[in-house]
């Protein structure tokens, strides 16, 4: 089933990085509550000039006006977290008229087409079906901003835009079908156009990390995960290892991050010991459902909320699996 993309125009918070220049001046951006600083003595509005042939060159991208990213490599990406960079814009060889430099968020969704069509033989009569598989895929900018207007780029100058990008609590996850990355682009009148990509990946809450890593101590191991259809949270099936073998087939567990709690759902895959479990399994009475709910104030020993306290997970869990350990 296809998971539509849903756009929020506040899904991302940018907050822009106070410069290391003494004099600057803060360019409008699209959306209000967004402030990136600029040197003012470089960004002049002037007329560019350019020759014939120089605007042959930047035409075709020859000589122009180039844009980068500049982020840190180690930067750990999780919901409800941060992270920094720059994006850099510097000057070719000759003077050109910038109208924006912008920079969005983009998600892309991929996923399989499967159609299927039937042939019938009119000589003898068989039928044959044949499966044919299709990939698509749909980005969505899920934000936009203006980073600079209009403005003269002089030649082999450079123009720094720091900025810092809010991962919002229950961003769904990079994962083989869901991916993200930033995008700048300079439009820049008769010349092709300058642009960037930055790939990044967005990991699971630091709260629902530190739940994983207490699973993995109580005898499961992650057999697969994604992002719920909705995009409202994220699934992880557990599978048991040694003694856990005994009790449990299968755990499913469902998160959602809310306002700093995390919420969770287990649905218990219990193991057959008897007739009347088999029985049960064929009803579908071998399943349970428990919610749990872990508060931030006891879930997290730091004030900024990156530590999560694992013992209490651990707490919490054990009342679950000692109930259906028996």
């Amino acid at each position: 089933m296809l998971s539509h993309l849903r756009a929020h125009p506040c899904f991302f918070t940018f907050r822009s990085v106070k410069s290391a220049s003494s004099s600057s001046a803060y360019c409008t951006p699209a959306s209000s509550w967004i402030r990136i600083k600029v040197d003012q003595q470089k960004f002049q509005n002037r007329g560019a000039t350019m020759g014939f042939f120089d605007k042959i060159k930047v035409a075709v991208g020859i000589g122009g006006a180039k844009v980068s990213f500049n982020v840190e490599p180690d930067q750990e990406i999780r919901q409800n977290g941060y992270f920094e960079g720059e994006v850099v814009l510097r000057g070719g060889n000759v003077e050109q008229k910038l109208t924006e430099l912008t920079l969005d968020v983009i998600q892309t969704e991929t996923w399989a087409e499967i159609h299927e069509e039937t042939y019938v033989d009119h000589f003898d009569g068989d039928v044959e079906a044949h499966v044919h598989e299709h990939q698509r895929e749909r980005s969505t900018t899920v934000h936009k901003m203006v980073i600079a207007d209009e403005q003269v780029i002089l030649p082999e100058e450079e123009y720094v835009f720091p900025f810092e990008i809010t991962i919002p609590e229950n961003a769904p996850i990079t994962t083989e079908t869901v991916s993200w990355k930033l995008w700048t682009n300079a439009d820049i009148p008769g010349a092709l156009d300058p642009s960037a990509a930055f790939h990044f990946k967005v990991l699971p809450s630091p709260a629902v990390n530190a739940f994983d890593r207490v699973m993995e101590d109580f005898g499961f191991e992650q057999a697969d995960y994604g992002n719920e259809d909705d995009f409202e949270g994220i699934w992880v099936d557990y599978s048991p290892l040694g003694e856990m073998r005994r009790h449990f087939d299968l755990i499913e567990a469902s998160f959602w991050n809310e306002d700093g709690d995390l919420q969770v759902e287990l649905k218990l895959d219990l193991q057959e010991h008897s007739m009347f479990d088999a029985l049960g399994s064929m009803l579908g009475a071998d399943k349970r459902t428990v919610n749990l709910s872990l508060p931030g104030e006891s879930l997290f020993r730091n004030s900024d909320r990156s530590e999560p306290d694992m013992e209490y997970i651990k707490e919490r869990l054990q009342e679950i699996f000692s109930h259906f350990s028996k």
